[in-house]
């Protein structure tokens, strides 16, 4: 009500300045403004659009359409303030904004949605204290739940707008029940569902501006900060609450800029309508800003020394096998994916359903986009058993001990503050072959949780890093602040050597501040709790290491696993499946230099893996002694074909 409030109390205050022309404009978009009336109406009751439905041609429509504002008003080009356009409202008359925010990339927080297979979380990093914790609205094992660290949407969103697609969290602020964060919404304004970060196939959009916008507070400005014909300046978070951003006034200081759009000269036609050059086939560079990975040594430098993913190589997009439908929720390609969700027609977008052989009713359905069968010539079957697809063609080639990574998710790739650093926080590592809930093993990141909490009930959960940074600042860098090599380690993204001494400091402040629980510092694997001073360290499951499986990019066959030295790239005893080892990250220099062997993800015995793999160097001589054994046996049993017939000759 305060926005419709303060719109009129605007308009009229306007009213007055607008010329003749002007008000003729604005009464020619009266029957467009009652068109909206009723297509919010429809929309609510998911009766399908205009962009809902389509006739069948494969043609692009061209999208010369108004800018209207979050209440609905229409933007001219006479408009003072000029207002940013709402994505929701703007494309709401043809398409049905809530049926697409229903999608799998916006309803993370909807509890009725299954949460599928174990993905990329969001990840809390603080350097100074040492926290690196896996988030996520899904309930994924291994994840925390933003509220259970007091994490609101608001902040969510601040935190995490730079790869975040808008909708969903982004417009929840009913979940917000203090005041003064629900007043801070009403400047910021909802972080509404960016259409454009897919779609917009214009080269001048800038999903970076996106990711400035949002940690500004700037929240309904962050779509139009993206295209590629409208400026956004100012920062609503140094705005007060109750500010007017129809007004666009902000305090009386030079420095603190009010939040506010610029269109560029020409952005209106003479209908006062603006061109957006939209593709239903998103660009992959679009998919990128999200979904980029880095290994150890991967910048620029060396970069083009790298492939793509063999299927884009080949002149596929992602969304090629990434599809969706209205509902936009997005297919994510898994082998279990069909079967969870139910739909069978999905099954060929994944590796196995679009190149292994498969016929629906003696017509093929398999060999989707020219896709080659595999004829895996002489591998034992029990490989498809216990291996994914992605185990032997996906990802760089596994060496002896797994290599730090960096995701766009994790590491705000693409982003202008991006430390290019191969040892910034958070600590990924991959490729770890580890052996998923279905019996097969496929290439993971890994992240192993760091945060400081409280055991109570024999249950841990994380505290607020609010809570325990001032304590670590106070009694552990009190005196290093200053200090030019601790601030260059901060700055460059790594966290600080802890020593047994100041895990104690700390461990026992917290225990001042809450005598009913039990600090903890969780890292490295192990839970470490402080008792008389002295430290000491369990197992538990918050400790354990999250990790999710990926699939690209993909190597070609040629490059894939066994292409090499056959069954050695696996089987042999210096094989990375075998020797290799995870080298745990840790702030705690006690700990440092703790590994994990390949084979603990994989749940094989050592004993075991080692004497199959040991067979290995004996596998060229057996196949010798094979060999001269059927010779042998082949002679013998010649030798006395002779004979016999020798026999049956002298019976004559």
């Amino acid at each position: 009500m305060m926005r419709y409030f303060l719109l009129i109390i605007s308009l009229l205050a306007g009213g007055a300045a607008l010329t003749a022309q002007e008000a003729d404009s604005a009464a020619l978009d009266t029957a467009a403004v009652q068109t909206d009336t009723l297509a919010v109406v429809q929309e609510e009751e998911f009766i399908p659009r205009l962009g809902d439905i389509s006739d069948g041609s494969r043609a692009v429509p061209v999208h010369l359409i108004p800018l209207y504002e979050e209440a609905g008003i229409r933007i001219l080009p006479s408009d003072h303030p000029k207002l940013p356009f709402s994505t929701k409202q703007t494309c709401s008359p043809c398409h049905t904004y809530e049926k697409i925010t229903q999608g799998w990339h916006f309803n993370a927080a909807d509890t009725s949605v299954a949460p599928g297979r174990p993905g990329h979380p969001w990840i809390l990093t603080d350097r100074t204290t040492g926290t690196q914790l896996p988030l996520s609205y899904r309930k994924w094992p291994g994840v925390y739940s933003p509220d259970s660290i007091g994490m609101t949407p608001f902040y969510f969103v601040q935190q995490f707008g730079r790869q975040f697609p808008g909708g969903g969290v982004g417009e929840n602020d009913s979940s917000d029940v203090d005041p003064t964060i629900f007043l801070r919404w009403e400047v910021s304004g909802k972080l509404e569902a960016n259409c454009l970060a897919c779609h917009d196939a214009n080269p001048a959009h800038d999903q970076t501006a996106f990711a400035s916008q949002a940690s500004k507070q700037n929240f309904r400005w962050a779509a139009a900060a993206t295209a590629g014909f409208a400026t956004v300046t100012g920062n609503a978070s140094k705005m007060q609450i109750g500010y007017n951003y129809f007004d666009g006034v902000g305090p009386r200081t030079w420095i603190d800029l009010p939040p506010r759009v610029q269109y560029d000269e020409g952005t209106f036609n003479p209908q006062n309508k603006v061109f957006f050059d939209l593709s239903r086939d998103i660009p992959n560079e679009r998919c990128y800003f999200c979904h980029s990975t880095v290994h150890k040594g991967g910048y620029a430098g060396d970069k083009w020394t790298k492939d793509e993913d063999i299927h884009l190589t080949s002149g596929m997009n992602c969304v090629d096998c990434h599809r969706n439908g209205l509902d936009h929720m997005i297919v994510r390609g898994y082998a279990s994916e069909a079967s969870e969700k139910g739909e069978d027609k999905i099954h060929t977008l994944s590796c196995e359903g679009c190149h292994i052989g498969s016929h629906d009713g003696g017509a093929p359905v398999n060999g989707r986009m020219s896709a080659p069968e595999p004829k895996h010539a002489g591998i034992p079957t029990i490989h498809f058993e216990k291996l994914s697809c992605t185990a032997c063609h996906s990802g760089p080639w596994p060496k002896k001990e797994a290599q730090l990574v960096q995701t766009a998710m994790a590491h705000g790739l693409g982003n202008h503050t991006t430390i290019k650093a191969d040892s910034v926080m958070p600590y990924l590592q991959s490729p770890v072959f580890v052996k998923g809930s279905d019996g097969k093993i496929e290439p993971h990141h890994i992240l192993y949780p760091s945060f400081w909490g409280i055991e109570k009930d024999d249950k841990i959960s994380p505290l607020p890093i609010a809570t325990v940074k001032p304590i670590i600042e106070t009694v552990i860098h009190a005196d290093t602040l200053t200090d030019s090599l601790n601030m260059v380690i901060i700055q460059s993204g790594q966290w600080p050597d802890f020593t047994k001494e100041k895990l104690t400091a700390v461990l026992e402040a917290l225990a001042l501040q809450d005598s009913a629980s039990t600090p903890v510092y969780v890292s490295g694997g192990y839970v470490y709790s402080s008792k008389d001073s002295v430290i000491s360290r369990t197992e538990d499951v918050s400790a354990a290491p999250y990790s999710w499986a990926f699939a690209h990019d993909v190597r070609p066959a040629e490059q894939s696993l066994g292409a090499g030295k056959k069954c050695a790239d696996c089987h042999s005893v210096g094989a990375a499946l075998v020797a290799g080892k995870l080298t745990i990250p840790t702030m705690l220099d006690f700990a440092k230099g703790e590994s994990k062997s390949q084979l603990s993800f994989e749940k094989q015995g050592p004993a075991f893996a080692w004497l199959f793999a040991f067979t290995f160097y004996f596998r060229p001589l057996l196949k010798i002694i094979i060999l001269l054994s059927i010779f042998v046996i082949a002679g013998v049993l010649l030798l006395y074909a002779f004979r016999g017939l020798e026999a049956l000759a002298k019976l004559k």
